[in-house]
C-alpha cells in the first residue's frame, strides 16, 4: 500500500512541485547501509525522505529513527552537489490530525532537523 501511495500520489506531487527525483536510493557507509524511500532534488538541496503510509507509534518511531541514520551517515557525505540536506517525514494529508502531530512535537522535530510534511 506505502508503494502505491508513494507511486501514485508522492511522486507526481514531488514532480510537480519541481522535484527531480534521484534513484538508487541506498547510501552506503562503513558503519550501515540505508535506504531512502525517497531521494530528490530541489534548487541544490537534496532531500531524504521516509514515507510512511500508515501511523502508530513504531511506524512513527521507525520514521524518525531511518531520518537520524541518515543525518548520521550524511555527516561525512561530499556535498560538492548539493548545498544542504533536507530530513523529511513525509505522510498523508488526512494524518495531520492526529493526536502525534501537536505543534509542540513537529517543533521538537525542527530541532532534530527533520520537517514532516503532509501530503
Amino acid at each position: 500500500m506505502e508503494r502505491y501511495w508513494r507511486d501514485k500520489t508522492v511522486i507526481p506531487y514531488l514532480k510537480s512541485n519541481g522535484f527531480e527525483i534521484l534513484k538508487p536510493t541506498r547510501i552506503k557507509a562503513k558503519e550501515f547501509n540505508q535506504e531512502a524511500d525517497i531521494l530528490a532534488v530541489k534548487f541544490g538541496a537534496l532531500y531524504i525522505m521516509e514515507l510512511k503510509f500508515m501511523l502508530g507509534n513504531h511506524a512513527l518511531q521507525t520514521g524518525i529513527g531511518q531520518l537520524l541514520i541518515h543525518q548520521f551517515l550524511n555527516r561525512n557525505m561530499d556535498n560538492t552537489y548539493y548545498h544542504s540536506t533536507k530530513y523529511w517525514l513525509v505522510l498523508p494529508q488526512d494524518l495531520k490530525q492526529e493526536k502525534h502531530f501537536s505543534p509542540a512535537f513537529l517543533n521538537y522535530l525542527l530541532t532534530l532537523h527533520i520537517e514532516t510534511q503532509f501530503i
